[in-house]
Formats: structure tokens, sequence, C-alpha cells
């Protein structure tokens, strides 16, 4: 019989996120061909009580209504109750895709998701836990503490506690979180981060040895995400793909400049509410976790300003634009882990400052994915022996 191992990840996000639904399914299955028995607890780290979808779409029918409220000013209000209903029924569609996605391709500990304080009661009984990717330790989302949970806090004494690829989301710990730190990492076996700032923080406050590692999905190939990706319906047959969170009128007229130099029209990706607003574009919606991949696999050009988007843009050689979330500044982990990847792996200059002029040599400019792909697989083979070693010889 193989080992079992308990996973806690953003699987909050499952259901509306690209890339946390995507990292889930690849650290899952990595943990998988290593001969395991993974599954996954659906967690909720005390953010909501309520349903979670739920909440998703309350909180999104609200903001659809105040965007078309601000960029259509000339919709009466019944106008605006039909569109509100007709755009809230695309996402609650889509979420049905990435609920799909997740249910035949993962296997989980409980069918409704636990607060902390039922997780603590009813844990899972099994031979390795661990914790990662995404940002589950970003304190800030947990009122600056650091969520029991998602540090493993629930297993039992002496159990083998593993953290593999966490991200802080942020440059520094907020005091509350400061004060918990050294005492929930203290019982890991190994430890290793996604981001080279979180080696800093652990290292700041508890003294701990951290290694970074890959996002999970760069620990799959391009053949391995193909075999489970799929493409929507209706596209034109060549594509420029908006991917992007920040609501930033300096990039939407960058994007339309490159979509009129190159004579291609552009096809948005609206997870972010703030992407409706850009009403000359084809929206998707019928898009899961498959037609993610598909879309930035079949793309032109990728215009993105999201960390997952830009690591399948790559994993795909698909030429990407990766703007900054200016809102954030330079130094704010949200623009330092694209920062972090694109130097790892020489492609800094597919960034997109808000500076930099869009022009001939930004959108002809030669992309080496040859030779960032060598230097993924070294780093691929670095992570997976992390979790090799962590996993063998405790």
């Amino acid at each position: 019989m193989n080992k079992s191992i308990t996973i806690l990840t953003s699987e909050e996000s499952f259901h509306n996120n690209y890339g946390a639904a995507l990292q889930g399914y690849a650290l899952y299955c990595t943990l998988q061909e290593m001969g395991l028995d993974p599954q996954i607890v659906r967690y909720e780290g005390g953010q909501f009580q309520d349903n979670a979808c739920r909440y998703y779409l309350m909180r999104a029918k609200r903001r659809i209504r105040l965007l078309i409220q601000r960029i259509r000013p000339d919709k009466t209000e019944r106008e605006i109750r039909s569109l509100t209903k007709e755009y809230a029924q695309e996402i609650r569609l889509r979420e049905r895709l990435f609920m799909s996605f997740q249910n035949e391709n993962m296997v989980f500990y409980n069918k409704h998701r636990m607060t902390w304080q039922q997780l603590k009661r009813d844990y899972p009984h099994t031979d390795y836990y661990i914790c990662g990717s995404d940002q589950i330790w970003n304190p800030h989302f947990k009122g600056g503490r650091n969520d029991p949970g998602y540090f493993l806090q629930f297993a039992p004494k002496g159990a083998v506690k593993i953290a593999y690829a966490p991200s802080f989301g942020c440059n520094d710990l907020p005091i509350k979180a400061q004060k918990t730190i050294k005492d929930y990492l203290s019982s890991f076996d190994a430890i290793s981060v996604r981001e080279n700032i979180g080696v800093e923080i652990i290292s700041k406050y508890t003294g701990f040895p951290a290694q970074v590692v890959l996002d999970p999905t760069l620990l799959r190939s391009p053949e391995q995400w193909r075999e489970v990706a799929n493409l929507p319906d209706g596209l034109p047959d060549h594509y420029i793909l908006c991917y992007r969170f920040a609501d930033s009128e300096q990039t939407k007229h960058k994007i339309d400049k490159i979509s009129a130099m190159t004579g291609l029209p552009v096809v948005s990706l609206p997870l972010s509410v703030t992407s409706m607003r850009d009403e000359n574009y084809q929206f998707v919606f019928n898009a899961g976790p498959r037609e993610f991949i598909g879309l930035i696999d079949k793309a032109e050009i990728v215009c993105t300003d999201s960390f997952h988007a830009t690591v399948f843009s790559i994993l795909m050689k698909t030429p990407a634009l990766v703007f900054l979330r200016e809102e954030y500044g330079s130094g704010d982990s949200m623009n330092s882990r694209v920062y972090s990847l694109l130097e790892n792996l020489d492609l800094k200059q597919l960034i997109v400052a808000p500076n930099r002029e869009v022009d001939d040599t930004l959108i002809g400019q030669d992309i080496d994915f040859d030779r960032a792909h060598e230097m993924l697989d070294k780093l691929k083979t670095e992570s997976q022996n992390f979790l090799k070693n962590a996993l063998l010889h405790v």
C-alpha cells in the first residue's frame, strides 16, 4: 500500500482562480507520481464561515453592478440589473468548469470546507503532511496573523511536516505574525518557499534554513499540461490573450496599441471583473482551468500581470508581455515573484515597465524559450530532489 499524504493548499480559491487550481493539481500529481496517495483538505482558514462559492458570487455581483454603473452611465436601472444578472450567470457557469476539473482530477479529504476549529477536531490521519504552494502564508489575508491550518498545526505530535513552495505574499511580516512564525515552523522536517524573500523572512524570524523551489505548475512538462488542456469555441484563428488583475488605463492603452500594430484582435479572459470594462475585447467566460491552458497555448501573444499566466506562457513558449501591477510598487512581492521567475530564466525582457514604450522592439523581440527551458529543467530537478529528500530521509 502506498503511503498517504495530506495537502493543505489554497483550495478555497479552486473554484474561481486559475493559478490556485492548477498549482494544487500540479502538486497533487507530482506527489502521486512519486508513489504517494495524496488528498487535499477543503479548508477555509476562518476567512468565510458561509459557503465560499456563494460569497464570491455575491461579491462579483456587487463589483459587476458598480462597474456597469461607472462605465455605462447611460444605462437605466433595469438595464443595469439585466447586465448584472447576465454576467453573474456567466461566472456561475464558469465556476462549474472549475468544480468539474477538481472533482475529476483530485481526491479530497472532506466534502464541505472545514474551519480551523473543525480541522483541529477532525484532522486526517496520514503518513505525511505538506503545505503549499501559492500565498497560503500571506498574513494579510488573515488579519495580520499566521493561519495555523496552513502551518499544519493540526497534525499530531511527531508527524512528518513539509512545506513546499508556499509564499508569504509580502516583504515582511506584521507584528502578530512575527510572534508565532518560529513556533509554527519549529516542528517542520523540511521547509521550502517560492521566492527569495521567503527565505529572508524565515531566516530573520526563526533562524531556520529554507530552500527556494519552483511553483508546482513548473514541475510538469508542456506535454503533460497539453493532455488536460481544452480550447473554448468561437475564438479567432489568431489572437492576443489579455488576462490581468490591476485596473490600469496605461496597461489597457498599451494592449490596444499592440493590437493595432499587429492587427490581432484581443480576447479577454475576465476572471477579474476589472477586465469587463474592455468593451472592445472579446470576452471568454466559458473557461475553466483546462481552457486557461488552451487559451495561452494557442495565443499569438499573452498580455498579463498574472504570475501563473506568465508561467504557462513560458511553458507553452507563447510570447508574453508581462505588465507590472503598478499600484503595488516595483518592490512589492506581487511584482517580485514575477521578477524572480523571469530573472532565473533569463527572460526579464518580457517585463513591460510603466515607462516602457510599445514599439517594434517590444513586439518583435526574440525570446529564447529553448534556453529558458534548459534552465527550467535544472531548477525542476533541484525542486524534485527537495521533495524526494524530504519524503525519503525523514
